[in-house]
């Protein structure tokens, strides 16, 4: 939405004031109207959340892709609850926060580690914590990475617990993957 102002409200009383377009700002002129137009200013609206709204079983020693079958919100068809649930695909490029919140079942033997890979390959972000004696074990995780069109990144889960333990379903918490647009 532009601000109309005409010739005379730029110039005013004090005499000439410049203003020029540039990053955020477009002038258009018609008729002796002026409209100016804030056009940036950083309310990037790109992003989504998903979530698995059931448990998922990791098997003891693998590296295991955290699948997400439910959104809370997704603004640039960055998720697909259906196919590769598991990423969250950059359709805007740009700088962009990249989350995510893990609860691995009780279990007090070994390490819980989450992690955050870029295109499958390239590891962003990893979050490593002993297992604790009761409750289960919650990890997260977060970066901020400049991701192109078509980059996509998920959510790994790994344990030692000697055996396959669950990453649990809690509402609102786990597991919730995520990732926004600042810049």
């Amino acid at each position: 939405m532009g601000t109309l102002l005409t010739k005379k409200d730029i110039v005013g009383s004090s005499g000439y004031r410049e203003i020029t377009a540039g990053s955020g700002i477009t002038i258009t002129e018609d008729d002796g109207t002026i409209t100016i137009t804030a056009t940036g200013g950083g309310g990037y609206t790109e992003g989504a959340r998903a979530y698995h709204d059931a448990n998922q079983s990791i098997a003891n020693g693998v590296d295991t892709v955290v699948a997400f079958n439910s959104e809370r919100y997704d603004t640039d068809a960055i998720h697909d609850t259906a196919t590769n649930n598991s990423r969250l695909t950059c359709k805007t490029a740009g700088k962009y926060i990249i989350a995510a919140s893990i609860a691995f079942a009780a279990n007090t033997t070994s390490v819980r580690i989450v992690g955050i890979k870029l295109n499958g390959a390239t590891l962003l972000a990893n979050f490593v914590v002993n297992a604790v004696a009761a409750g289960g074990t919650y990890c997260n995780v977060a970066t901020i990475y400049d991701l192109a069109v078509n980059d996509y990144v998920q959510t790994m889960a790994y344990q030692l617990s000697g055996g396959a333990l669950n990453v649990t379903s809690n509402p609102n918490y786990s597991p919730e993957f995520m990732m926004q647009r600042v810049g």
